[in-house]
């Protein structure tokens, strides 16, 4: 996790462990670090069992998260950052691919619209010079 990496305070939200970082703790890597790293993790989440390792809990403040009444009815939504908010005060909501195209499409717009002025900038002034 980069806040371990970089020796930055961290608070994780159901990350993905992986083996690779339970070495890198069980060998002592990050041991001089002195930023402390808070895990929380809901009771299903199915990207993070290595969080239990030795390894991890002596690193890191896990903490596990009960799930909100009806978010709790599917491996996806037990996994949702709505288990992080207090009940009211936030909404998270998860794009879906075809929402997270049509957000981008105005900057992708924008990007080829200023790469197409480039070009013909560079044309113009590639006909001036000869």
């Amino acid at each position: 996790m980069i806040g371990q990496e970089k020796d930055l305070r961290g608070y994780h939200f159901n990350p993905a462990v992986s083996a690779k970082q339970v070495g890198n703790n069980a060998k002592g890597l990050y041991a001089k670090n002195i930023e402390k790293q808070v895990l929380y993790k809901t009771h299903a989440d199915f990207a993070s069992p290595l969080a239990y390792s030795k390894p991890i809990r002596k690193s890191f403040n896990v903490n596990l998260v009960g799930t909100q009444p009806g978010i709790d009815s599917s491996i996806v939504k037990t996994h949702s950052l709505d288990n992080f908010a207090s009940k009211g005060s936030l909404s998270v909501e998860r794009n879906t691919m075809v929402s997270s195209i049509k957000n981008g499409l105005g900057t992708g717009l924008s990007v080829a619209a200023q790469g197409y002025c480039l070009s013909q900038d560079i044309k113009g002034d590639l006909k001036r010079k000869t």
